[in-house]
């Protein structure tokens, strides 16, 4: 009975042990909280449309980029609500600088919805309104500004369905090729060229990043999943015909679903 009563008792101070560090790695948060919803991909998947996201981030830095925020989230029919717990030190350290982050995906109809972010005595609201073009937060009326809980923006342009982006990098000298590839693709593709407001976020960027010549986006629509092959069979027999040799010259095309052709993933392409 006595090794009995000492295997108890080890596991009851294990147990206090574990408890004492879990309050210890649960921080009050300090600063201010920046909230998002936009559109993603459930981890990172391909060939599936995109999901609602509600994230949050914090406006302090942490020395760990995986610092998390402990968060409960309650959804009743069009009323939102998070209720911030506190600040989770990880077990593991990754060793880069980043604020703590929370995030989760929400399957929404199309609708306006209260939005109430909360820690402790502190509310933040906002209204959220989906459609199929957009996510946009307010402030409901009546309500004076909070700076406990902000919006990183105000407007999020939904990815249209059956929709790509053509993101294109080139050198100065082969700048042409930009103009050249979208001739070419609006000519063995029936494709309907789309825009989108200067103001706000989206899914797609808005030009590609670290090229001598980084040329705006185009945007289009098309009608079959089939279209956005043949799209890449566009691409694919230009990196062989003309960007086979050129150097840095990159063509992307990515559609809705987050699927892609790139050129110097092709047969042809020298630029890998």
């Amino acid at each position: 009975m006595k090794g009995y009563k000492v295997l108890f008792l080890s596991a009851l101070a294990c147990l206090a042990l574990l408890s004492a560090c879990s309050e210890r790695t649960l921080a009050a948060r300090e600063g201010r909280i920046f909230f998002a919803v936009s559109e993603h991909y459930q981890d990172g998947k391909e060939g599936v449309a995109p999901s609602i996201l509600l994230s949050m981030n914090t406006e302090k830095i942490y020395p760990c980029c995986n610092y998390s925020i402990e968060a409960y989230f309650q959804r009743f029919l069009f009323s939102l609500s998070v209720d911030i717990r506190g600040i989770r030190q990880p077990d593991l350290c990754l060793t880069a600088l980043g604020p703590a982050s929370w995030g989760d995906f929400l399957e929404l109809d199309d609708g306006v919805y209260s939005l109430e972010l909360s820690d402790g005595p502190l509310n933040s609201s906002y209204e959220l309104e989906v459609t199929e073009d957009a996510l946009t937060v307010s402030r409901p009326s009546g309500h004076a500004p909070a700076d406990f809980a902000s919006p990183e923006f105000l407007v999020w342009w939904r990815y249209p369905r059956n929709s790509f982006v053509v993101l294109c990098g080139t050198m100065e000298d082969t700048a042409w090729i930009y103009e050249d590839f979208l001739q070419r693709l609006r000519g063995a593709v029936e494709l309907e060229e789309i825009e989108f407001p200067a103001d706000g976020e989206l899914g797609y960027p808005r030009a590609p990043e670290g090229h001598y010549v980084d040329h705006p986006a185009r945007y289009f629509v098309y009608d079959e999943e089939a279209d956005f092959a043949a799209a890449g069979e566009v691409l694919r027999a230009y990196v062989r015909d003309v960007i086979g040799q050129p150097l840095g010259v990159s063509i992307w095309l990515r559609n809705w679903k987050n699927e892609s052709f790139r050129s110097w993933m092709m047969d042809g392409a020298l630029d890998k």
